[in-house]
């Protein structure tokens, strides 16, 4: 007898790199043509392949965005992501975004 239950997928961890939580309020700008619109968005987390963000606006899945974080010591990155997954929590949208271009291992420690 089957007991397992079909319902819902079975949840597992997706992510390659592990993320670290933040809360640091950032910038990001979605790539649109003419012209980049810039929004206020907050960081979930980070790793070196990906990105969370809470946004107070939707964003298509498949959309690009710059993204400019701040860390110590005076380093700041611009990073080019594509949102993959769009989440409503909360009255904001959560953002589940993969890097165009991984961060190193001592550039992401310096953005944590």
């Amino acid at each position: 007898m089957d007991t397992w239950d079909w319902s819902s997928p079975p949840k597992r961890e997706r992510r390659v790199a592990e993320r670290r939580p933040s809360s640091r309020v950032t910038s990001c700008s979605m790539i649109r043509l003419p012209h980049a619109v810039p929004v206020n968005v907050q960081l979930r987390d980070i790793s070196t392949s990906g990105i969370g963000l809470d946004s107070p606006v939707w964003v298509e899945p498949g959309s690009f965005l710059l993204v400019t974080l701040a860390g110590s010591a005076n380093f700041s990155r611009t990073l080019k992501v594509q949102v993959i997954h769009v989440t409503l929590k909360n009255q904001k949208w959560i953002l589940g975004c993969a890097l165009a271009t991984h961060l190193t291992a001592e550039e992401w420690r310096a953005l944590i």
